[in-house]
């Protein structure tokens, strides 16, 4: 009697299968995971932008100076490079708003990569938005990931 050891190719067949099947399942999940780190980042910078606005704000309490749209005058220094009214790091461009109105003066990320979406935050009331910035729908998932939902009006981007 023949003692054979060893697996047949269909069993070989259905593990590579399950495998792939796994791996299809499990990257997208992955990609988004890491994404929604960067987009952490950025909304940590924006944080720390809001408040340098906010202490711009107390010390030039003029309403047609109310913000600033140059990091030159913010108190904080940020990681990356800086050019007038942006800021550009390895991940994201930030845009701090032209507007001197209160109620829509604030800051912007971009994300590019293929993934294409931006991040705003409004200076006097705290609030956050995402818009896709391509068609691919990349963008979207990852706002929809953060918990927002992709708006028009976001930076008007």
């Amino acid at each position: 009697m023949k003692n054979n050891k060893g697996f047949t190719l269909i069993e070989l067949l259905v593990v590579v299968l399950i495998i792939g099947i796994l791996a299809a399942i499990a990257l997208p999940q992955y990609f988004r995971a890491v994404e929604r780190s960067r987009a952490a980042e950025a909304n940590s910078v924006l944080g720390a932008i809001n408040h340098a606005q906010a202490v711009y704000h107390m010390a030039n309490s003029d309403p047609a100076t109310a913000y600033t749209t140059s990091f030159a005058s913010l108190d904080t220094e940020f990681a990356g490079t800086v050019s007038g009214n942006q800021l550009t790091t390895n991940l994201f461009t930030y845009s701090l708003g032209t507007s001197t109105a209160e109620t829509n003066a604030r800051v912007c990320a971009t994300r590019g990569d293929g993934i294409a979406y931006v991040l705003g935050l409004t200076y006097n009331t705290g609030v956050r938005c995402c818009k896709d910035g391509v068609s691919t729908k990349n963008g979207a998932n990852i706002c929809a990931s953060m918990g927002m939902t992709s708006s028009d009006s976001c930076c008007g981007a």
